[in-house]
C-alpha cells in the first residue's frame, strides 16, 4: 500500500474511530508534571490511554519533587524521575537564575532531555485532555500538528537558528519525539557556536529578545528536515475542573482536545 493511502487511512481512523491497529506503532508516554498537577494524572492517563492510537510501551513520570507522588499515581506509572536527575536542568536553571518563567522553560527542555531514556515517545501537557483519537507517528516520523497559538516573539529564536520563516503555529500542547530527531535538533541548535543546546536556549532567554517554544521550533525543524506529515489541531481552552470535565456535544464534533489554561500571553 502506498504512503499516500496509508496516510489517508491513518487520518480517517484518527478522526472518526478510536481503533488500535497494526498501522500504529509502539511508543513510550512521558508525563512531565509539576507537583501541583500530580492529582490530575489518573484522569489524564485514563483519557490518554483511550485516545492515543499508538500502543504505549511504558509510562514515565518526570516531576520536580518525587516525594509528593501519591500511591494512587505511583501504581499507574512504570518509571519515575526527578527534574534534577538531569544535570542539564541544574545548569539551565543556574543560567536562568531568577527568570520569572524558569519553571515553565525547565518543563520545555525536559521534553528534549528525556530522549536519553526513550527512543520513541509521546508528550502531552499535563493540563490537556484528548477529545478525539490521536495518531502521533507516521512511518516512524513524528506527526506535526498545525495550531492557532503563536506569537512574533517565538520566531526570533527560530530565525536565529536559521529555520525557514513559517508564519503558521505549531504549538499544540502535545507532540511526538524520537531520539534521532531530537539529537539532530540539538545539533542544529549548537551548529553556530561552542555552547550546548540548552545553554543556547537559556542565554537567548536572559537576553530578553524573545521567547522560546519547544513545540514551535522542534516541529518546524521536523517539517523542514524530515518532511513530517501534518494534522490540524483544534483545541479549546477551559477554566473548569479537569478531573470532572465532560465534553459538550459541539466540542465532540469540532474539537480535538481541551486544555485547562489560557494561551500564554504573546509578546509583540
Amino acid at each position: 500500500m502506498s504512503n499516500k493511502y496509508q496516510n489517508y487511512i491513518g487520518y480517517v481512523l484518527e478522526k472518526f474511530y478510536n481503533v488500535k491497529s497494526d498501522h500504529y506503532q509502539v511508543a513510550d508516554l512521558i508525563i512531565i508534571c509539576h507537583t501541583k498537577d500530580l492529582n490530575k494524572i489518573p484522569t489524564l492517563l485514563t483519557n490518554w490511554q483511550k485516545n492515543i492510537l499508538e500502543s504505549i510501551s511504558s509510562i514515565i513520570l518526570v516531576t520536580n519533587d518525587t516525594t509528593k507522588i501519591s500511591s494512587n499515581v505511583a501504581q499507574r506509572i512504570d518509571y519515575v524521575m526527578s527534574d534534577n536527575d538531569f544535570p542539564e536542568v541544574i545548569e539551565f536553571n543556574k543560567i536562568l537564575s531568577e527568570h520569572p518563567q524558569k519553571s515553565w522553560y525547565t518543563q520545555q527542555i525536559l521534553k528534549i532531555l528525556v530522549r536519553k531514556h526513550s527512543n520513541k515517545y509521546i508528550v502531552i501537557d499535563a493540563d490537556t485532555l484528548l477529545i478525539q483519537p490521536h495518531q502521533f507517528f507516521e512511518n516512524g516520523v513524528p506527526i506535526v500538528r498545525i495550531s492557532h497559538e503563536s506569537g512574533i516573539s517565538y520566531r526570533n529564536f527560530e530565525n536565529m537558528l536559521g529555520l525557514v520563516n513559517d508564519p503558521r503555529s505549531y504549538i499544540p500542547h502535545m507532540g511526538a519525539f524520537t531520539s534521532e530527531t531530537v539529537d539532530e535538533y540539538c545539533k542544529f541548535i549548537e551548529k553556530n557556536g561552542t555552547l550546548q543546546w540548552y545553554e543556547v536556549i537559556a542565554r537567548f532567554l536572559i537576553s530578553d529578545i524573545g521567547s522560546y517554544s519547544e513545540w514551535n521550533s522542534f516541529n518546524k525543524f521536523l517539517l523542514q528536515h524530515y518532511g513530517a506529515n501534518t494534522r490540524y489541531w483544534t483545541n479549546k481552552s477551559e477554566q473548569s475542573d479537569l478531573t470532572t470535565y465532560s465534553p459538550k456535544f459541539v466540542d465532540l464534533l469540532f474539537r480535538t482536545s481541551v486544555s485547562f489554561h489560557q494561551p500564554h500571553a504573546q509578546q509583540k
